[in-house]
């Protein structure tokens, strides 16, 4: 069987970046975004839309069935793959940080091309992180330096791929088992949560009248005394657990001074207010301060801040639909501190956070089986993918 090994470039007929969309709420045409791709798959759900009118785009950047989309930039999301594998219900297409790689039809199978992207993932994240530290997929890497192997024969890219969809299937059954334990855990916590609020008679009190409400801010990053202190100094994209955890950055008292940050106490609570960030939350657990893109709640007496936690977890949907904006949707300071929860005395306060917490306590078991089964999941992929796709050029 005679194999072949090439270049993207001179396996595909198109190689382009996406778009950068002019956002709005309803219409226009569905943009997809590097949340979008994720576990080999495209999740069209969380796409955004296109003013069309105010940016028009060639018709190349319509994405169609066989293209391979690559995120290209971040660290974390770039060179994860996905194919299209349907042809889209609606006119759909990418932004600017994912990469539209169009095969040719006379050299693949178009399902063997979508599985020999996937076994080069990893040569993808590598080819976008160089020495500088950079984490952008340059089309040149794309086209020039990224390569797959492939059979000639086309009938053999069939069969080939025969046999990764039954393999796949039962690997990925393993990971969807996880993924539906870990739903019916959240299923029974939510349930909690609205026969808790659902079923009882409470006071509704605005934020204000319970926290002292502060936005953050940011000192000069170009100035080196306003940094390495050690007050910890939180960005949205660190409070992504009840708790936080240590900060990447640790600010000075002088930088302190220089901006309208403030440090907050122990038991306050984080909440972000920009875009994908919004209503994001954590509790600190030391000390701390944070920047513009977070309001910190510092709590009074008399109330548990992890049942606000909860509260507003409950009540998170529709604090959401407060967000204003059309390029970056935000919570404003004045909107959070209109937020009103619904309060109890703190005897029925404790036993709620009691019961929550046994629900936490059984999810955080699942993830840490989660994490060990993952890595395993994806070598068997690769080592799948390598026994049938590294073959030996002819």
């Amino acid at each position: 069987m005679s194999w072949m090994k090439t270049t993207l470039g001179e396996a595909s007929t198109f190689i382009s970046r996406g778009i950068s969309p002019k956002y709005l709420e309803n219409g226009g045409i569905r943009v997809l975004n590097q949340k979008c791709i994720r576990n080999h798959e495209i999740n069209y759900d969380l796409a955004r839309r296109h003013n069309i009118e105010l940016k028009k785009f060639s018709e190349d950047r319509y994405i169609k069935l066989g293209d391979v989309l690559i995120n290209s930039t971040g660290q974390g999301t770039l060179g994860r793959v996905a194919q299209v594998k349907k042809e889209p219900k609606e006119p759909t297409t990418v932004d600017s940080h994912i990469t539209i790689v169009r095969p040719k039809n006379d050299l693949f199978y178009l399902e063997y091309f979508g599985y020999a992207a996937i076994a080069i993932e990893k040569t993808i994240e590598e080819a976008g992180q160089g020495a500088s530290g950079q984490t952008e997929l340059a089309k040149s890497k794309v086209q020039n330096e990224l390569e797959i192997s492939y059979p000639q024969s086309l009938t053999e890219q069939q069969r080939i791929v025969a046999k990764l969809d039954i393999a796949f299937d039962e690997i990925d059954s393993l990971f969807e088992l996880y993924i539906y334990k870990d739903q019916l855990l959240k299923d029974f916590k939510a349930k909690f949560l609205g026969d808790f609020f659902n079923t009882r008679t409470f006071s509704w009190i605005k934020l204000e009248d319970l926290f002292d409400l502060s936005v953050g801010g940011t000192p000069s990053k170009s100035n080196n005394d306003f940094w390495h202190g050690d007050i910890p100094w939180y960005t949205s994209r660190e409070i992504n657990h009840k708790y936080t955890n240590d900060s990447d950055d640790c600010i000075s008292k002088n930088g302190l001074d220089k901006s309208s940050a403030k440090i907050f106490p122990k038991g306050s609570l984080l909440m972000g207010m920009n875009d994908t960030a919004a209503m994001k939350m954590s509790i600190l657990n030391q000390e701390g301060t944070f920047n513009q893109n977070i309001t910190g709640l510092k709590p009074s007496e008399g109330i548990e801040v992890e049942y606000v936690y909860y509260a507003l977890t409950y009540l998170k949907k529709s604090i959401l639909e407060m967000r204003r904006g059309v390029r970056q949707q935000y919570l404003s300071l004045k909107k959070i501190k209109e937020i009103k929860i619904p309060l109890c005395d703190m005897k029925l306060q404790k036993e709620f956070i009691n019961r929550m917490n046994l629900f936490e306590t059984n999810q955080s078991l699942l993830l840490k089986n989660q994490i060990k089964i993952i890595p395993n999941i994806k070598c068997l992929k690769s080592a799948v993918l390598s026994k049938e796709l590294q073959k030996e050029t002819a």
